[in-house]
């Protein structure tokens, strides 16, 4: 069954990486990826690195999702350089954003003033969803 519209998935912290690897693993169901405080710094312990579904998606072929981002300008402290192999949330979701740039990909990137806040989402979600589908006003 085909499902394909305007379909979007959404993510927050976690939850962002499920979203983005659904959408880019399925398209056909899922053209909008919402996702925000997305720990793009993680990786499979048998990867060897940090960032794997930013080099997973940098080199894959795949039709084009349009990508909506955010990350808290506080997210880029020290414990995520100390444990983390030297990456933030910030500086990655940073990085994810120039490989999408590169690849072509339709996006948008906002930065907020805030961490990783659950009071805070709910502007993320809103922000999100009028990015793809707009307002009515």
């Amino acid at each position: 069954m085909n499902i394909k519209g305007n379909n979007c998935i959404c993510g927050f912290s976690f939850g962002g990486l499920c979203a983005l690897f659904t959408s880019v693993n399925r398209t056909e169901t899922y053209e909008n990826v919402l996702m925000v405080l997305t720990p793009l710094y993680w990786s499979p312990k048998d990867f060897g690195e940090t960032e794997y579904l930013s080099q997973y998606i940098a080199s894959k072929k795949t039709e084009k999702s349009n990508v909506y981002i955010e990350c808290g300008k506080m997210e880029n402290h020290s414990e995520f350089q100390r444990f983390f192999g030297g990456t933030s949330n910030l500086l990655t979701n940073r990085h994810f954003r120039n490989i999408l740039l590169a690849k072509g990909y339709k996006h948008h990137y906002h930065e907020y003033n805030g961490g990783h806040d659950f009071i805070q989402w709910v502007n993320s979600l809103e922000r999100g969803l009028l990015y793809f589908y707009g307002s009515n006003n």
